[in-house]
């Protein structure tokens, strides 16, 4: 992948005899305890084109700079510093991106996982050279096998420069910056000349050897940079403390055989052979006699068990007091291990049940069975109200998903060294990408075409698709490229709908993309219209094509309505990237056909059934995309007063049965309680009830079957 380099220059380590720094000790806690931190690997972005040139683009210069970095901070002993095989294994499994280096939210995250004090980032704001005279012939250039494109220099002067920044992990607050400069200069030679045997050195296979890359200019400048930098970290230390970081984690007693009791957390959740973990019961839920929102749950200690075999996902436990413990009881522990966020310590993989698979209100870097927070803020401008929901009454929406799946993905089913398999790929590299509870497609080329696995779609139907596009910086000219959807007819040759997405410019200040888009039919141009967004934030594109009517949204907001739109029978789509080169990735895709009326249905079958009302990965916390779904749900209710209705909540068979019967029950309390709450619904009106996965509507073993059974229904009394 273009942006996935290979970390070789982590023999640099013992390229360079970088002196101990002569400091004070600071960062420590009362107790003595120096402050735990890690470094990530530095960001270098804005140095790419000059480091490309040295070393081709199989190099991570981040990583072996930050390398070098940590190898000071051992050796002047200023901080207690975590070990790169442990920070390796963190990055694996959160599959952290380069383009979120220097994120201080993203830092943070993964200084939780690590269970450090705090986490440092940086970013190489120059790597390169100075001269009065260049020789840049172009990449094909060759030094004894180092592919150099043809970098030589007759007085050659070699400058680098490092920002970091010390992020708090508990508020990702930046708490102390440094920088650090080096420079070096000869006459005669290259920039990484001066002195050594440079053969060897290949494009991707760089062999560093103590003394040559030393004797380099880039390489003395390195140093220098490197001890300068390490030296104003431990200046700075004196603001910094050890924190000591207890966490909470909860689960649940998935099993009890014979004399053994089995948790459906394990060590990934933090628990290690040993802990102690409290078991308890709820007993009674106490509910507001007004609104019939659980006010309390009252529960009461069944007693404590031992953790004798932990694996990741699971701990066997022997009973030390109490007695009668249960399949389903909660249990709770505390360590000192870093906790992903559990609900009720469901099973890992719970979080299917999300039906927003990748919210962006997922905390990235935690396990499998995560969710939001509850306390999780609303977006801007929506507010809060009671029990962590976003207040549905202030948020202007209205795009409604469809009703019946017709194609979903969120690549729940994708391995990672395979193809997807709903999907026909052609001209790019596809790879899978995880991060947290997000898994997107990721597409590298300049220009390819992508299928979906669509045999037709209905004459109202509608369409939802989440992009990002990764570049290491934006520039005013090349932006993300562009992309084309194709609606063909069964014939594969005419084009009933088109729309062209120009993501191919940046704006002055290069935070957003300028977008230019257009609609068109076989038989006419329906419109055009600019508007921009964040490049660095996914996007979400939304279609609503309804009895002769299209309407098309970016991030929930309407770009156009175009009505009396005369399509054929839709019988295949093709999508086609221009790229640029820039990654692409899709993080969720779905098509189904379009929601009937509310009040038009209810009335007539008794019964309708949502896939509009989405809760946060494996929680109760209804997410704001659901306004459209609840404000038409709401009008109908208010102004059908004898309309009564039971609320049911249905999840897939993914997981813990138990676990998600409880989930199922949670998620209809809270739109019940929605209703009543924020819309005024009269309580009395309205019951609640939970199924889980015990009646599915679809096979559990596709992932668009399973997108079809995660559902909310309202079912006529």
């Amino acid at each position: 992948m273009k942006h996935q380099r290979i970390a070789i220059l982590a023999v640099m380590l013992a390229a360079f005899g970088i002196a101990a720094i002569p400091v004070e000790s600071g960062a420590q806690s009362s107790t003595g305890r120096k402050a735990r931190v890690a470094v990530l690997d530095f960001d270098y972005g804005t140095v790419m084109s000059s480091t490309s040139s040295m070393f081709g683009t199989n190099v991570d210069i981040g990583k072996g700079i930050s390398q070098l970095l940590v190898t000071d901070l051992v050796k002047n002993g200023t901080f207690s510093v975590i070990e790169r095989s442990a920070l390796d294994k963190v990055l694996a499994e959160q599959n952290f991106s380069n383009s979120n280096r220097a994120d201080p939210a993203s830092a943070a995250r993964i200084g939780k996982v690590l269970g450090v004090d705090y986490v440092i980032v940086g970013t190489i704001t120059e790597f390169g050279n100075e001269t009065n005279k260049q020789n840049a012939g172009g990449g094909g250039g060759n030094f004894h096998g180092f592919g150099l494109g043809g970098v030589g220099h007759s007085n050659s002067k070699a400058n680098v420069v490092i920002d970091a920044r010390v992020i708090n992990i508990d508020t990702a607050e930046i708490l102390a910056v440094a920088e650090g400069k080096g420079e070096s200069s000869r006459s005669g030679v290259s920039l990484l000349g001066g002195g050594g045997n440079w053969n060897g050195f290949g494009s991707g296979n760089v062999d560093f050897g103590s003394s040559n890359f030393q004797n380099t200019i880039i390489g003395e400048a390195t140093k220098k940079a490197v001890d300068n930098l390490a030296g104003d970290l431990a200046a700075n230390s004196g603001r910094l403390s050890a924190n000591v970081h207890t966490f909470k984690g909860e689960g649940l007693i998935a099993a009890i055989d014979g004399g053994q009791i089995i948790l459906n957390v394990g060590g990934k959740a933090g628990i290690k052979a040993g802990d102690t973990i409290e078991v308890t019961r709820v007993t009674r839920e106490i509910k507001d006699p007004a609104t019939g929102q659980v006010l309390r749950r009252l529960t009461t200690s069944v007693g404590t068990l031992r953790a004798t075999d932990v694996d990741d996902a699971s701990a066997i436990c022997a009973p030390v007091t109490g007695s009668g413990f249960q399949e389903g009881d909660h249990v709770t522990f505390t360590t000192d291990h870093p906790v992903p966020a559990v609900s009720g310590g469901a099973s890992p993989a719970a979080s299917q049940n999300s039906q927003a698979q990748g919210s962006s209100s997922t905390t990235p870097g935690a396990s499998s069975n995560s969710q939001a927070s509850p306390s999780t803020s609303p977006a801007a401008g929506q507010g809060a109200s009671g029990g962590g929901q976003p207040n549905f009454t202030a948020i202007k929406a209205e795009f409604i998903p469809g009703e019946k799946t017709i194609f979903f993905d969120d690549f729940s089913d994708m391995a990672g060294d395979e193809p997807p398999p709903h999907w026909k790929i052609r001209g790019a590299a596809p790879e899978l990408r995880v991060a947290g509870n997000t898994r997107e497609l990721v597409l590298i080329g300049n220009r390819y075409s992508i299928y979906p696995n669509i045999t037709g779609l209905p004459k109202n139907f509608t369409m939802e698709m989440d992009l990002s596009c990764e570049k290491g910086e934006v520039d005013d000219v090349n932006g993300c490229g562009s992309i084309n959807w194709y609606f063909h007819d069964k014939t594969g040759k005419v084009e009933l709908l088109k729309i062209w997405v120009g993501m191919d410019r940046g704006t002055e200040d290069k935070k957003s993309i300028e977008w230019r888009l257009g609609l068109w039919t076989d038989k006419e141009a329906l419109g055009e219209k600019d508007l921009t967004t964040d490049w660095k934030q996914p996007v979400k594109l939304a279609m609503w094509v309804q009895n002769g009517r299209i309407r098309f949204y970016v991030n929930g907001d309407r770009v156009f309505d175009f009505n009396q739109v005369e399509l054929g029978d839709i019988a295949s789509l093709q999508i086609d990237f221009w790229s640029h080169d820039t990654t692409m990735a899709i993080r969720r895709a779905r098509f189904a056909e379009s929601t009937p009326d509310f009040g038009q249905t209810i009335m007539a079958s008794g019964k309708f059934v949502t896939h509009g009302i989405l809760f946060d990965t494996d929680s109760d916390r209804v997410k704001p995309e659901s306004a459209a779904v609840l404000q038409m749900i709401a009008r109908v209710l208010t102004t059908t007063p004898d309309l009564n209705v039971e609320i049911d909540g249905h999840t897939d068979a993914t997981g813990n049965a138990a676990h998600n019967m409880d989930l199922s029950k949670r998620r209809a309390e809270a739109v019940k309680n929605i209703l009543v709450s924020q819309f005024s619904i009269d309580a009395g009106r309205l019951t609640t009830a939970g199924f889980g996965a015990t009646k599915p509507i679809d096979t559990n073993d596709t992932a668009a079957g399973k997108a079809n059974n995660r559902r909310v229904e309202f079912v006529r009394k």
